[in-house]
């Protein structure tokens, strides 16, 4: 009968003998050409044009910035940083097959260059695996990965020298990559330890973009307008808006996520001094109509039904709300700039469910 290498393999082949035995199922084994065998095509094609590499003079510089990695989990034998390394078809050169099927946190420092497709996948894998490295990436802000990846960092990450030959095929050294013109790679040091994230966090300094008339006061941002709004009238002064911090859950902090907002538009904002800029280039200051949508967009996404409730609902939510936490009428009419109560208990003022103080807090409860 022979013996086994593979345990696994043993124990998977037993349950499926195991399984047609007590089922009555006869199996019947059949040898299928390797042209003909579909579950093999993959493994026998090689495509040499795929395997980009970073610039070793880059890597190195890395190294001594950091730390020397311990092994590349992405890479095969024409394009490997580091003699260790994982591959993701079997290789004769390589330590591991499939870097997905390894625990990181083995290793005390990693290095990932993968296929970008497969970003997202790494990203919830170093923080699974509690790993700590080095990943390549590319600056796209609007991928969904890049978020993720950024509340992994412990420093601040390295923007790559934008050149044709910062990226090669080994075999072919007049190599240049088809995303040259476009592309912005970015060096991140990464870890999967959630502590470690904070405290590079909470050594970085105090935010001050400044756009337009945009004033930033610690931990609050005011911002006075200069543009004409449905409100405008003579004598009115359009009222400064306070974006406060919410501690209690930085999910529903306005603050936070305005100050993310502002560092990833920036540098495509140029001139434009309004606020909520197009993601579609060339990225200009977007309408009514757009906000509009967006905010149909998030209550749709809050389970709202948007067929019965509309962008300008969210107005009179608040305001009702703030009003049964006890916060003035005056300061409300002051926030929404109006002159005349009425105005608020005719068309703004909703029963809604009770709750506790303050206007922007009691806003974001529940």
């Amino acid at each position: 009968m022979g013996g086994t290498k593979s345990i696994d393999c043993n124990t998977i082949s037993r349950q499926i003998w195991l399984f047609c035995k007590d089922n009555d199922i006869w199996l019947t084994c059949t040898h299928i050409a390797g042209k003909e065998n579909l579950a093999d095509k993959k493994s026998r094609e090689f495509d040499d044009k795929l395997e980009w590499k970073l610039k070793r003079s880059v890597f190195d510089q890395l190294c001594t910035l950091w730390q020397r990695p311990d092994i590349d989990l992405f890479a095969s034998r024409l394009n490997f940083q580091l003699e260790y390394y994982c591959s993701w078809k079997p290789d004769p050169l390589s330590a591991f097959i499939d870097a997905f099927s390894i625990n990181w946190s083995y290793f005390q420092f990693v290095y990932l260059f993968p296929p970008f497709s497969l970003l997202s996948r790494c990203i919830f894998k170093i923080r699974e695996d509690g790993a700590r490295g080095v990943v390549i990436a590319p600056f796209w802000q609007t991928q969904t990965w890049f978020p993720r990846l950024m509340q992994l960092l412990t420093d601040n990450p390295i923007v790559l020298p934008k050149n044709k030959k910062i990226l090669n095929l080994p075999h072919d050294p007049q190599s240049v990559h088809p995303l040259h013109k476009k592309m912005k790679l970015i060096a991140c040091l990464v870890s999967g330890v959630a502590s470690e994230n904070e405290d590079f966090l909470k050594k970085q300094p105090t935010y001050s973009c400044r756009l337009g008339n945009q004033v930033q006061r610690n931990s609050t941002k005011c911002i006075s307008g200069n543009e004409l709004v449905k409100q405008s009238r003579p004598g009115y002064k359009e009222p400064t808006v306070n974006i406060k911090a919410y501690p209690p859950d930085r999910r529903l902090c306005v603050y936070t996520v305005y100050k993310e907002y502002v560092f990833r538009t920036k540098l495509f904002r140029g001139k434009h001094e309004p606020l909520l800029l197009s993601y579609v280039k060339p990225h200009q200051p977007v309408s009514r109509d757009t906000i509009s949508r967006w905010i149909k967009v998030v209550m749709a996404k809050a389970n709202i039904d948007t067929t019965i409730f509309k962008a300008h609902s969210v107005r009179s939510a608040s305001v009702s709300k703030a009003k049964m936490n006890a916060v003035p009428i005056s300061r409300i009419l002051q926030k929404a700039g109006w002159s005349d109560a009425k105005t608020f208990a005719k068309f703004y003022n909703k029963k809604i469910e009770k709750d506790e103080n303050s206007f922007s807090f009691n806003v974001l409860k529940n």
